[in-house]
């Protein structure tokens, strides 16, 4: 009838699974897509990056995007030296343009 001999079924508890990693992607941005300096940004001190770049505001110091596009906008307003790929001014600018490729004065 009952058999003490045998060990009841043994069911192996389950592994715990390692929790799922994951790696932050920033999708790269849209050609024709730039950071912006608005018209009510005001800034004192060194501007680089690694994107183009157009200014609306003032910026007083240097202007440092050598491999990439900046552009005065109408309503910008710098005191800097700039240094970029390409140079567009429809604003004003007192400083030094250096650009590798071209100087655009609108």
């Amino acid at each position: 009838m009952w058999k003490k001999d045998e060990a009841p079924d043994t069911v192996p508890a389950p592994r715990p699974e390692p929790a799922p990693t994951f790696e932050r992607v920033v999708p790269p941005r849209p050609a024709g897509e730039r950071a912006t300096i608005g018209r009510s940004i005001a800034i004192n001190g060194q501007v680089s990056g690694d994107e183009d770049l157009l200014i609306q505001g003032r910026v007083e110091g240097s202007v440092n995007l050598k491999q990439h596009a900046i552009t005065v906008g109408p309503e910008g307003e710098i005191k800097a030296n700039i240094n970029g790929r390409v140079i567009t001014v429809e604003g004003r600018v007192q400083g030094d343009l250096t650009a590798l490729e071209q100087v655009i004065l609108r």
